[in-house]
């Protein structure tokens, strides 16, 4: 009778094993959930293989992309697994997502914002992915790093989350300043593409931009750069978990020098104030001065051949020179490459008539330093008077460029 029931409970026990379904750490749902996104973002991008917003199968692609599914997928698991580190893993996975300014995706990606805040504020990883891309597609980070002064302890942590607050700060300026989604595009090849995402951007991420007051940005901007260079100062540009490449590349460069640099475009280099000048050597060695162009309206570049978009903006430049070639109008560039006679030789390859100064051989020359420059290509706009007028317009379109010379040359 007694085998009877350790074997009857044994039988019973398998049956309820069987019943019971199989329960999985974190990380092993996390990676089933993570290979079936990366499956399927495999399997989207067979759709019209190399589809450009220039083609109209673009929309359509654009339509069945895996983030829609996947972003609510994400929330759910890491509100599931709140202080596990995959949670924070699945988080930063949406805002990766290019796509986060639709509206079917924004939602979401304020969600995985204010998670990542809340639970996971000071995980390493999260710190090191928030201050790698401050902004990411759709800004408004700022709640993030705002938290992260308040709560760290880490010197390098905050230096860098002070610079990364105030670098959301000037990009909401400069999209305010200039809200793209005002501006329609020009190039026919991309009138539907650019009509169609700009109607599904989110209301509200339209509203955070055009609710921006650009004064106390300015200021809020300012009190940031000036606690960076006090306290910060000797902290090395390149983060310390970079890699030893990029640390040896960033060598002798520190936060405190970039720091004062925007202190100084800040404060000397905006629209409105008198341009400061420029004394140099152009490409060819000859004397090259700022102020010799007053009377003129001057297009300032920041260009050089190593960078694709500067290249790309040429037939914009070579089109806007050709037409105002008879007009008190004059295009000039600041240029970053290492080879002055490689750069002469592409000069004459590429057509390129007009005058640069040869920054020292480098993208963070005196000239680019002095100027705050670190994107490129870089576009200012001067005045008759000297004046700065416009800053950072668009380089993907012609029509702003010619828009604000057209503007100045009317002014008497």
């Amino acid at each position: 009778m007694r085998v009877l029931f350790v074997v009857g409970s044994v039988l019973v026990g398998l049956a309820a094993a069987d019943d019971v379904p199989n329960v999985r750490t974190p990380e092993a749902n996390f990676a089933a959930l993570l290979k079936e996104y990366e499956a399927a973002t495999a399997e989207w991008k067979k759709i019209s293989p190399g589809v450009t917003p220039a083609d109209p199968a673009w929309i359509t692609k654009y339509e069945k992309s895996p983030d829609w599914e996947f972003a609510p997928r994400f929330i759910t698991f890491a509100e599931a697994n709140p202080h596990d580190a995959t949670g924070a893993e699945a988080l930063l996975k949406v805002l990766r997502m290019g796509r986060a300014r639709d509206k079917a995706l924004f939602p979401y990606y304020l969600r995985a914002r204010d998670l990542l805040t809340r639970e996971h504020l000071q995980d390493a990883r999260v710190v090191q992915a928030m201050l790698r891309s401050p902004f990411f597609d759709a800004g408004q980070t700022e709640l993030y790093f705002q938290a992260l002064l308040t709560a760290s302890n880490d010197r390098e942590t905050l230096a860098r989350a002070a610079m990364a607050l105030a670098s959301c700060h000037e990009s909401r300026s400069k999209i305010a300043a200039r809200p793209y989604f005002d501006h329609p595009e020009d190039d026919a090849k991309y009138q539907a593409s650019t009509r169609y995402l700009t109607e599904r951007l989110d209301p509200d991420y339209i509203r955070y931009f055009r609710s921006a007051d650009p004064v106390a940005l300015s200021r809020e901007r300012e009190a940031l750069l000036e606690r960076v260079a006090r306290d910060y100062g000797d902290i090395p540009q390149v983060p310390s978990w970079s890699t030893p490449e990029l640390q040896k590349r960033g060598e002798g460069r520190t936060l405190g020098k970039l720091a004062g640099d925007k202190l100084n475009a800040l404060r000397t280099i905006s629209v409105g104030m008198l341009a400061p000048e420029i004394e140099g050597t152009d490409v060819d060695g000859g004397p090259l001065r700022l102020s010799d162009y007053r009377g003129k309206v001057v297009v300032l570049v920041f260009w050089g051949t190593w960078c694709g978009p500067c290249m790309g903006f040429l037939p914009t430049e070579k089109a806007l020179a050709e037409r105002l070639k008879d007009r008190p109008f004059v295009l000039l560039g600041v240029n970053s490459d290492k080879e002055r006679e490689a750069l002469k030789a592409t000069s004459i390859a590429k057509g390129i008539t007009w005058r640069s100064w040869f920054d020292g051989g480098s993208p963070y020359g005196p000239i680019a330093s002095r100027w705050n420059v670190y994107g490129w290509p870089t576009i200012v706009v001067i005045d008759k008077a000297g004046v700065i007028r416009f800053k950072d317009l668009s380089h993907h379109t012609p029509q702003p460029l010619n828009d604000a010379v057209d503007t100045l040359l009317e002014e008497k």
